[in-house]
């Protein structure tokens, strides 16, 4: 009888931190959990005050700060690392960083001041170490870690790293650059991937093209898709329609998304002098980004507009509850990118709200909404009009909506079920 495995979970987010990317993680640490697995999970310590939510119970956690940690440099790297740092803001700057992301450790501006010793140390040799990014630097730490205890090694892929199918970036995590200092970025986080994760004795992924990339960087063909999804245990009661009709946008916003046109709709919608209009409320909730200017144009359309309304940053369990009081849920497909699964449109699917997907795409996230009868797709300004109209004209107060996804489809993006799935595919690979 094989004994109760010792697994520990490398990830950049995790619970109490209030973040999508602490989400799959989790999930996977509980289906562990109740396995009888022997759980620990390492991750980094919250920079900001955050509302718990999860059980953590069953779970050994480590939180460490992401530093630029010196103990394992040698002298000149200590050197190069300190002028950098005095440089920042300087005309010296990008030449220094640029050598220092070729000679220094990867990622070492957000490193984890832990050594393997230190965290043997703390939890003890594990049977299986899996690693997910969307930060890179868990592959490094968690390569190293495997191979000192002769593990079973997982690799999870929520983004690409390096890139062999272009569509599958996001700028802000696979942009590294241009020129000749991108080319040489470029070349030596591919050598740095193939080298951590081409010999895994498991591969996976959150999305088909995202997987495809990952084989296609790595070489490494023990892969399997496992998909996020929502929690069955949160699916709420049919809606019961208020006095305005609320069509509501979780989370960040991305510079790929066509929110210019999206904003000129709503526009379009207000000038049209229906009086439908005014019982619009385009909920924004916990809204943010990485790049300002998308900030400011969300801004801006917000002071122009009473159709749309800021909602502060909460936790998962608040944000859920405000999809559920929507009469519809908004996501905007990235132009030109595949792979493209979010964490939010995933909970969507489980939001019992119809989805209202703006996108020319014919992706992953076109398929879901098709496969599960869960929304609508529309292309553009005319059609977004069009069908908020019809929307508007179909609500009325006090009265219950009509949604009736394919039940049996959704069990797809069930998340008990695909991390019990994951947690097999585990096993497997320990057994080999």
């Amino acid at each position: 009888m094989m004994p109760v495995p010792r697994a520990l979970i490398l990830c950049t987010w995790f619970p109490p931190v209030n973040a999508p990317g602490a989400r799959r993680p989790y999930q996977l640490a509980r289906q562990l959990v109740q396995r009888g697995w022997h759980v620990s999970v390492l991750t980094s310590t919250p920079e900001a005050p955050t509302r718990p939510y999860g059980s953590l119970e069953g779970m050994h956690i480590l939180r460490t700060p992401r530093t630029a940690a010196m103990d394992d440099l040698r002298w000149w790297q200590r050197a190069l690392l300190r002028l950098l740092l005095h440089a920042h803001g300087s005309q010296a700057s990008g030449p220094l960083r640029v050598i220092a992301d070729l000679l220094l450790p990867f990622r070492h501006s957000l490193r984890w001041d832990l050594s393997p010793e230190a965290i043997e140390g703390e939890c003890g040799p594990q049977d299986i170490v899996v690693a997910t990014s969307p930060d890179p630097t868990v592959l490094h730490i968690g390569a190293r870690l495997a191979t000192r205890w002769n593990a079973t090694w997982a690799v999870d892929y929520r983004d690409p790293w390096s890139l062999a199918i272009p569509e599958t970036g996001k700028d802000i995590i696979t942009h590294q650059g241009t020129g000749f200092a991108g080319a040489l970025r470029r070349w030596r986080f591919r050598r740095l991937e193939r080298r951590f994760c081409g010999h895994a004795h498991l591969l996976t992924a959150v999305s088909r093209s995202v997987l495809a990339n990952a084989i296609a960087v790595t070489g490494n063909t023990r892969a399997d898709l496992i998909l996020g999804g929502f929690d069955p245990s949160l699916r709420p009661g049919p809606r019961v329609m208020g006095d305005h009709f609320i069509l509501s946008h979780t989370g960040q916003l991305y510079p790929e998304q066509p929110w210019i046109e999206f904003f000129d709709g709503l526009q379009d919608l207000a000038r049209t002098g229906s009086a439908l209009a005014v019982k619009l409320r385009v909920r924004f909730i916990g809204a943010f980004s990485t790049d300002q200017r998308v900030m400011r144009m969300l801004e801006e359309a917000a002071a122009n507009s009473v159709l749309i309304e800021l909602i502060p940053a909460t936790g998962p369990a608040e944000a859920i509850t405000h999809q559920h009081g929507s009469d519809m849920l908004l996501q905007l497909a990235l132009r030109g990118r595949r792979g493209y699964l979010p964490v939010k449109f995933l909970e969507y699917l489980g939001a019992r709200r119809p989805i209202l997907l703006y996108s020319r795409e014919q992706d992953e996230m076109e398929e879901a909404i098709t496969l599960t009868r869960t929304g609508t797709i529309i292309q553009d300004r005319t059609a977004l009009v069009a069908h908020l109209l019809a929307a508007l004209r179909a609500h009325s107060p006090g009265t219950v909506s009509e949604f009736a996804p394919d039940e049996q489809a959704l069990k797809r993006f069930d998340y008990t079920r695909n991390m019990s799935r994951w947690a097999d595919l585990l096993l497997a690979a320990r057994a080999q």
